[in-house]
């Protein structure tokens, strides 16, 4: 892994940039909206406005890419995502943050598209797994030094959004000096829906259910840590504390599912999940340690959740439609993503807070429910035919390409 880092270190660090600086500003904009006098409602709408820019994004900005070139894509969504930062912050109102997020989720897009397709041409056959384990680890790492950062000012102020549009900024320095030459977009065909529910049933809709957990976790967990008495400082340390449980556990869980059938794995997980979502709710407000670790159980649980989904529905479908496969969930997953705050800001306006781990702990006893219900259904195919889970960053289709076993596999034909 190390060499995977120090060969690809500029564009991992541009990464690293740009999620510190997205992680510190979604955060930072649920704290903003609820200090507003948002309804929870109005503020769930607005953060789900990303996500939405974001599916487009990842759908639309190949086009812009090709047209443009590499280098020039990235300067034009880097600018653009650097003056949206700037931008919440003259303007307060609802409208004015659904265009701003919508754009910030799109520039996002193209900005991952731009970045992994170069780590993707890149990188050989040898060094791709232990790029995607680097590439995860940074994603980790940076959105967690976002939160930190969080604790550097005053989320009325200027200062927070002056800093995650200078990340942003910042990202694209190591890009623009770059003198590699600009990579081949890959082709993206996801297979068609219905097609993907009938090799998976569980792998669909437990990405999509995935999707709704984590969308309205890091949508309105902020404001939820600041109704138990947070302040600034607190709410950084409770949203780092469910990234630090990710990075403990998703590779034991990971391990996990390559030895005993993933449908048990992905029914265990959820329910333990759902059982901390609960806790949470309940007891975060008695003492910051007890938040603290079960937020970090919470975090090192739902994590894992949309590597498995995805490694169970590869377990089903033939080798050549794993990218199309990848891709399909990948978009599953950003919808859930959209609905995930709109769903919380409607909990929490008629449960109280607590209503935000309410929905998801719903959603995940269903996940489990509903993964138990399958393994009545077939049989799980032998150990020995199953690949091993990667974990997988849910950034966009092209990083599905990056996986070793995307490789071995044939370009999948255009959707029906």
């Amino acid at each position: 892994m190390f060499q995977a880092i120090t060969s690809f270190r500029a564009l991992l660090g541009a990464v690293a940039l740009l999620l510190a600086g997205n992680g510190l500003l979604a955060t930072l904009l649920a704290l903003r909206a609820n200090a507003a006098g948002f309804a929870l409602e109005i503020t769930g709408l607005v953060l789900a406005f990303y996500h939405l820019g974001f599916i487009l994004g990842s759908l639309q900005a190949g086009r812009f890419i090709a047209r443009a070139g590499h280098i020039r894509a990235f300067a034009a969504f880097a600018a653009i995502a650097s003056s949206a930062a700037l931008a919440h912050v003259l303007v307060v109102t609802p409208p004015a943050w659904m265009a701003l997020r919508f754009l910030s989720g799109a520039a996002m897009a193209g900005l991952f598209m731009v970045t992994e397709s170069w780590l993707n041409e890149r990188a050989s056959g040898a060094l791709r797994g232990q790029l995607l384990s680097a590439y995860m680890i940074v994603n980790l790492g940076g959105v967690a030094i976002g939160q930190l950062l969080l604790s550097g000012g005053d989320p009325l102020g200027f200062e927070l959004f002056a800093l995650a549009s200078i990340l942003v900024s910042l990202a694209l320095v190591p890009v623009a000096l770059t003198r590699s030459q600009a990579p081949e977009l890959p082709q993206a065909h996801p297979m068609n829906l219905q097609a993907l529910y009938a090799k998976s049933p569980l792998g669909l809709i437990a990405c999509a259910a995935s999707g709704v957990v984590m969308g309205a976790f890091w949508s309105m967990a902020p404001i939820f840590a600041q109704s138990i008495g947070y302040g600034t400082r607190g709410v950084a340390w409770f949203m780092t504390a469910a990234i630090l449980g990710g990075m403990v556990l998703q590779w034991p869980v990971g391990r996990l599912s390559d030895r005993i059938d993933r449908r048990h794995v992905i029914a265990g997980t959820s329910l333990a999940a759902a059982m901390a979502a609960v806790a949470l709710g309940q007891f975060a407000a008695m003492a910051p340690w007890l938040a603290w670790a079960l937020v970090a159980l919470f975090g090192g649980l739902v994590y894992p959740l949309y590597s498995l989904a995805v490694a169970h529905t590869n377990d089903f479908v033939e080798h050549r439609q794993f990218v199309a496969a990848g891709s399909a969930l990948l978009l599953v997953y950003g919808c859930g993503a959209a609905a995930g705050p709109m769903l919380a800001g409607a909990a929490m306006a008629q449960l109280s807070a607590s209503g935000l781990f309410h929905l998801i702990a719903a959603t995940l006893l269903a996940i489990a429910l509903f993964a138990a219900w399958r393994t009545t259904r077939r049989a799980a195919p032998p150990a020995e035919e199953r690949d091993l889970l990667v974990l997988l960053p849910r950034t966009t289709p092209v990083i599905v390409e990056l996986d070793p076993r995307a490789s071995e596999a044939e370009a999948p034909p255009p959707a029906p």
